[in-house]
């Protein structure tokens, strides 16, 4: 493994269409000045050169010991492009993390702020959201770039105290917060004073002009894998859903995937998500009693016959329980986890054999690396990112800070990424809407996207199976708006 060196930015100009790929990895894991975190608060700086290599004993490897991210961001006119780190010969070492920050007073800074829950319930996940966001900016961004953490505590009125304190501190964009009602709070705050908010909640309810919802949709999900299933011969379409909101947003997902693209809508139906047994409602769906009674119906026909044919067809029937498929060719479920599994295991239990009908899930699956394991699910589809594009960012993260992100964290690393990059303009930083909606969208680790005026975001998703190993994809995910599946 060679280990890389940090040199001045070298700059070439990139004009509008072109996209920023091969990023370089010149990462150092940021400490606070006294107990080795990032105060809240406190800016991320980008160190100059590494720090003094000492005899740690730590196990984990460092900024500089990681893989060269991939990936980029398709930028306007007048933007340039860092490669700054390259590999030496030299054997990897373990340098300690760097300590410097740099003073919010500091004139010609670009400021931008990061709103996340740094405590609270959600205090794990705002952590390695911030902690994410910290490799996006020593990947890309140069010396005015100062990004600010300030903790929401993951309640609307933390968030919006936060986002007061990044308007009084000179923020020109805010990044997050993480929560729809979080989100909704900051929004009037940083309109009033002019600025744009680019939030990490999958909302559209919150979405409005200057107030931009990041987070993987469900109804692009849903969109994205009937449209593949459609493609592949599936013409009828089940859900079986939990009755509450979100399983209601998916059922109208699905009404107008297939509204808009064609097809059949099957029964769609809904089960208590506190229940611990729905297995009356899963037979249900499966018409399992009527295909019961048509075996034995069927049987009883066959039973007094003595050609060689009807034994033949009733010795085959023996083994059976139900005659015919269900009425649907695929079904689509909305959970994740253990919960997932202990419901995809009662499909083949009621003859909803996965062979003949095509599972279908959401982004939930996207963050569960174990799901394929359940052979229920083996060979269901969802639409995602393509996990490819994440991988070089997971491998740093993980040799950095000792562990792997949430799968949210790449939310907030696209999203510190293309701040950084839309700061080095040459005419001052372009966080303004028309730049932020410019039709050709950005190219991020988690793909192409591109925000729309109305707030909300559209993206270029893969469909992915799942194997016992890891997903593969079935579909690739667009690499411009134009290749998309309209």
């Amino acid at each position: 493994m060679h280990r890389r060196s940090f040199r001045q930015p070298a700059y070439s100009g990139l004009r509008a269409g072109f996209i920023l790929a091969a990023l370089s990895l010149g990462l150092m894991a940021c400490a606070a000045r006294d107990n080795g975190r990032i105060p809240e608060g406190d800016a991320i700086a980008k160190p100059t050169a590494p720090a003094t290599p000492g005899d740690t004993g730590a196990t984990t490897g460092t900024p500089e010991q990681a893989g060269r991210p991939r990936g980029g961001y398709q930028v306007p006119e007048g933007f340039d492009s860092r490669l700054d780190a390259t590999p030496d010969s030299t054997s990897p070492e373990t340098p300690q993390p760097p300590t410097t920050f740099i003073d919010s007073s500091d004139e010609g800074k670009v400021r931008v702020a990061l709103l996340l829950p740094l405590s609270g319930d959600a205090e794990t996940i705002g952590k390695a959201m911030m902690n994410i966001a910290t490799l996006a900016v020593f990947d890309l961004a140069d010396d005015r770039f100062d990004l600010r953490p300030l903790d929401t505590q993951g309640t609307p009125a933390g968030a919006r105290a936060a986002a007061e304190r990044a308007v009084s501190e000179g923020a020109q964009l805010i990044l997050g917060p993480l929560f729809s009602a979080s989100f909704a709070a900051v929004t009037p705050v940083a309109r009033a004073a002019g600025i744009n908010v680019i939030g990490f909640t999958n909302d559209l309810n919150v979405a409005g002009p200057g107030a931009y919802v990041m987070g993987f949709t469900p109804e692009q999900q849903i969109d994205r894998v009937v449209a593949a299933g459609l493609e592949s011969g599936a013409q009828r379409y089940a859900a079986l859903l939990p009755s509450n909101a979100y399983g209601q947003r998916i059922a109208q997902s699905l009404r107008s995937a297939i509204a808009y693209r064609g097809g059949e809508t099957g029964d769609i139906v809904f089960y208590d998500p506190a229940a611990e047994d729905i297995s009356g409602i899963v037979r249900q769906l499966a018409d399992y009693d009527q295909r019961a009674a048509e075996l034995k119906k069927q049987r009883r026909e066959l039973a007094g016959k003595t050609d060689s044919l009807s034994k033949s067809v009733l010795r085959r029937l023996e083994n059976l329980d139900t005659v015919g498929d269900p009425d649907f060719d695929a079904i689509i479920l909305a959970e994740g986890g253990g919960r997932q599994r202990a419901i995809a295991a009662l499909l083949p239990f009621y003859d909803i054999d996965p062979g003949r009908v095509r599972v279908m899930g959401t982004f939930l699956w996207d963050q569960d690396p174990s799901i394929g394991t359940e052979p229920a699910l083996t060979g269901g589809w969802f639409a995602a990112p393509e996990p490819a594009g994440r991988e070089d960012i997971w491998r740093s993260y993980r040799s950095v800070f000792g562990t792997t992100p949430p799968r949210l964290a790449s939310l907030a690393y696209d999203a510190a990424a293309l701040a950084a990059v839309l700061a080095q303009g040459e005419g001052g930083p372009r966080f303004d809407s028309e730049t932020l909606t410019t039709p050709t969208g950005f190219q991020g680790t988690d793909g192409l996207f591109r925000f729309r005026p109305d707030g909300q975001s559209e993206r270029g998703l893969a469909v992915l199976e799942l194997t016992r190993a890891q997903p593969t994809v079935v579909s690739p995910a667009p690499r411009t708006f134009s290749d998309a599946i309209n």
